[in-house]
């Protein structure tokens, strides 16, 4: 394993996909550690896979679902402060409540940011509206990446993979994994493979990486328009 996967990318002038590539490429080596790991313990040995194995990729998967939610939240903070009025109404003012929904207040309100110019509070909701946001299925990212005005032309045959990953997770965060109805041989949670946590590392790696590109887009090649 590599201990060292700290991954470091430089692009003064395209910072989303500085940050976004940093993240991802970074998390990406974590995960392939983890299956590395769970691999060398079971190398040579024969027979089913004992849960406590498994649990390496289980934590695996866990691992490539944060970082997706992690790497849509920085997308979410290149694209929304730029938004128009429409997105930003749905934002609620930093602090005025728990719940993530955009509700009406009084000037008092706005007199707790007192000093702050209105950039800077537009930027203090953003920040603490994405820390509440969640993506738990496909359509949630697909609803996100649109209001952005990201193309997803290249981007949506990765989803049935990606919500195949995300649903896997729900099932191991809320239920430990367990199987309903375990049949011969007493198997109480659901098998998984390398290859599969694998393939859903890939993928959630080249998402980010296409993401990427549709950000670069307009800056290195504006003449190439999907539309």
């Amino acid at each position: 394993m590599n201990d060292k996967i700290k991954v470091t990318v430089s692009a003064p002038d395209a910072p989303l996909f500085e940050e976004l590539m940093e993240h991802a490429l970074t998390n990406y080596g974590r995960v392939e550690n983890l299956i590395r790991l769970y691999e060398d313990v079971t190398k040579g040995k024969r027979g089913k896979r004992s849960n406590s194995q498994i649990d390496i990729l289980r934590s695996a998967v866990v691992f490539i679902h944060a970082t997706m939610e992690d790497g849509m939240r920085s997308i979410g903070r290149f694209y929304l402060p730029n938004s128009n009025r429409d997105i930003i109404d749905k934002i609620p003012l930093v602090g005025i409540n728990n719940s993530g929904k955009a509700e009406k207040f009084y000037l008092g309100r706005l007199a707790e940011h007192s000093g702050k110019i209105v950039d800077e509070v537009i930027q203090e909701s953003i920040e603490s509206h994405l820390d509440k946001t969640s993506y738990t299925s496909t359509s949630d990212i697909s609803a996100a990446l649109s209001s952005y005005g990201i193309n997803q032309e290249s981007i949506k045959p990765l989803y049935p993979t990606l919500e195949a990953m995300i649903k896997r997770r729900h099932h191991i965060v809320h239920k430990a994994d367990k199987v309903y109805s375990p049949g011969p041989g007493k198997q109480y949670a659901k098998s998984l493979s390398a290859k599969q946590v694998r393939k859903w590392n890939d993928t959630t790696n080249h998402f980010f990486g296409l993401v990427a590109e549709e950000y670069l887009r307009p800056i290195f090649w504006p003449e190439d328009n999907h539309g």
